[in-house]
């Protein structure tokens, strides 16, 4: 996980579950001033995530990803669990 270039950004694609109805995943970042690019903390969908991967699954699945940016690195925050597998995603996302 790198920081995002945009604060906000929202992204849709075929749902897994229907490929008629359309999946939205949106990733926020908040800051309290231009400089922050180290990330402290994040959220996947309601619940805390120490790690800079995760599974392509939840992704796709839908919901929201919010990371908290400050001045200064985080160096514990991304050691958790940081031998988990990330899995590359091969779908066209559209930009909402």
């Amino acid at each position: 996980m790198r920081i995002p270039l945009f604060d906000k950004t929202r992204l849709r694609f075929p749902s897994l579950n229907s490929p008629e109805r359309t999946a939205k995943f949106e990733i926020t970042a908040k800051r309290k001033n231009a400089d922050d690019c180290y990330i402290q903390s994040a959220g996947l969908n309601g619940r805390e995530w120490n790690n800079f991967q995760f599974p392509v699954v939840e992704f796709l699945k839908g919901g929201k990803l919010e990371i908290e940016l400050g001045p200064e690195p985080n160096k514990s925050w991304e050691l958790i669990n940081a031998t988990s597998t990330f899995l590359l995603m091969d779908w066209s996302v559209i930009l909402e």
